[in-house]
C-alpha cells in the first residue's frame, strides 16, 4: 500500500514542481510591471528640474527687465532678478544682493539651490522663491508687501549660463499679474531682456543707465 500510494505521488509531485516553475517564469508577469509600464515609469517626471537645467548647461541668473517698457497698468515694475545658486566657500544668503558666480571656467564649483530673486518696483522690493524653473517653464509669487503681490508665469526662449553668454535679445516671456487684497488688478503679456549684475546699483538696487554700463 505504502508503495502504491508513493508511486502515485511521484507523478504529482512533478507536475507541482512544473507547474510552479511555470507560474514563476510567466505568472508573475500578470502582477508586475509590463514592459509598457516600464516605459510609462521611465518616461514620467521628464521635466528638468532646476538642478538639472544647470548640468545641461542652463544657468539664467541675472536681472530681467521688460522690453522695451512696461505697460501702463505696470507703470510701477522696475525689473526682476533671478538667483539659482551660489559658489564654493560663498554666502548661501545673498538675497536681496544676488551672488556673484564662480568663474565660468569651473562650472563644478557652482552649488544650485531653489531658485529665488526680487520683483523691484519704484516703491518697494519684493522677494520671491520657486522650485518652478527650467527653460520650458518659469512660475513665481512674490511675497505680500502692503497688500499688493505679483504673479509670474512664462517660459525662456534661450538657454546657456547668461552671465558667459551676456544675451541682448528677449530670453523670458510670460504673463504678469499685479494682486491687490488678492484681486488681480492688472494682468499683461511682457517680454524681458537679460543684463547682468555689474549693471545693478548696489545701494540703491536700481539698474544703471545704458551710458554707464561697463559690458
Amino acid at each position: 500500500m505504502k508503495y502504491v500510494v508513493r508511486r502515485n505521488l511521484i507523478p504529482f509531485l512533478l507536475s507541482f514542481f512544473i507547474g510552479a516553475h511555470f507560474l514563476i517564469l510567466f505568472g508573475c508577469g500578470v502582477a508586475g510591471p509590463t514592459p509598457l509600464n516600464v516605459t510609462n515609469q521611465l518616461t514620467t517626471n521628464t521635466t528638468p528640474t532646476p538642478a538639472e537645467d544647470q548640468r545641461n548647461g542652463f544657468r539664467p541668473d541675472g536681472g530681467f527687465e521688460i522690453s522695451p517698457y512696461s505697460p501702463k497698468s505696470l507703470r510701477e515694475f522696475v525689473w526682476l532678478s533671478v538667483i539659482t545658486g551660489t559658489g564654493v566657500g560663498e554666502a548661501t544668503v545673498c538675497a536681496p544682493e544676488p551672488c556673484a558666480a564662480p568663474p565660468i571656467e569651473h562650472p563644478d564649483k557652482w552649488i544650485p539651490y531653489p531658485p529665488k530673486g526680487m520683483l523691484v518696483t519704484r516703491d518697494n522690493i519684493y522677494e520671491w522663491k520657486t522650485t518652478d524653473l527650467s527653460i520650458d517653464h518659469f512660475s513665481f509669487a512674490t511675497e505680500l508687501r502692503k497688500k499688493i503681490k505679483y504673479q509670474f508665469t512664462g517660459h525662456f526662449s534661450v538657454g546657456g549660463y547668461y552671465e558667459k553668454t551676456k544675451p541682448d535679445e528677449i530670453v523670458l516671456t510670460g504673463q504678469l499679474t499685479k494682486l491687490v487684497n488678492g484681486r488681480s488688478v492688472a494682468h499683461e503679456d511682457v517680454s524681458f531682456t537679460w543684463f547682468g549684475w555689474d549693471e545693478v546699483d548696489s545701494s540703491t538696487f536700481r539698474r544703471l543707465k545704458p551710458a554707464r554700463r561697463s559690458r
